[in-house]
């Protein structure tokens, strides 16, 4: 015979949440969820874990193939200080791989190593 849950009356002001198992203020339940903010981050970290970096490592090497395995200004080749340019930083490296991809790996864009991006940003060199 399966087992029956038992009816949990919340004090006012207070919701139950069922993964952790305790009473806590509304307010720290996400809209309309049934379950608490932190319980529902720790959950979405754990599915997510080694998913995006997985994947940001794949976008990288598919990058390094496009662009080659050369910084454009110097020639440096080692991959670990390569990096693709210019990259909006209020996006960030994994969407505008991903939007490379998705568009085709646009010829705008250039592998560089840290070193010559530095240098791109301060001007000293140019695109």
């Amino acid at each position: 015979m399966p087992k029956q849950g038992r009816i949990r009356i919340a004090p006012p002001g207070t919701k139950y949440c069922p993964r952790c198992e305790r009473f806590k203020q509304t307010h720290e339940f996400g809209a309309g969820s049934a379950y608490c903010t932190l319980c529902t981050r720790s959950y979405w970290k754990k599915w997510n874990e080694g998913r995006y970096e997985e994947e940001l490592k794949s976008l990288r090497e598919s990058a390094l193939e496009y662009y080659g395995h050369r910084c454009g200004f110097c020639g440096e080749q080692d991959d670990r200080v390569l990096t693709i340019y210019p990259f909006d930083k209020g996006v960030g490296l994994y969407r505008t791989l991903k939007a490379l991809e998705a568009q085709g790996w646009s010829p705008d864009y250039k592998m560089v190593c840290l070193n010559c991006r530095e240098k791109l940003k301060q001007g000293i060199i140019k695109l």
